[in-house]
């Protein structure tokens, strides 16, 4: 039996009126992560600790409390990123 034979479409799903089995079903859009630890950021980054906690510091990054956790708002980093190429 070849694969494509006993492949079915969401199409087909919507047309026969059932319920599509988990393998049919669609999976969730990957969602990237909207905050950060700090190692992370500093991992996308590249940068040293110390920068980032300079950063941090000075408001170029953003970050928030959690807790006793600091965890760094991952738009903040595009938005660095994005200054500091136009910086030049």
């Amino acid at each position: 039996m070849h694969s494509h034979c006993s492949r079915s479409t969401a199409s087909s799903t919507k047309a026969e009126g059932r319920v599509p089995a988990p393998s049919e079903a669609h999976t969730p859009p990957q969602v990237a992560a909207l905050l950060l630890t700090p190692a992370e950021a500093q991992v996308v980054l590249r940068i040293g600790k110390t920068s980032l906690f300079t950063m941090l510091k000075s408001g170029e990054i953003r970050s928030i409390k959690l807790g006793r956790s600091r965890r760094i708002v991952a738009a903040s980093l595009y938005e660095l990123v994005a200054r500091m190429a136009d910086a030049g």
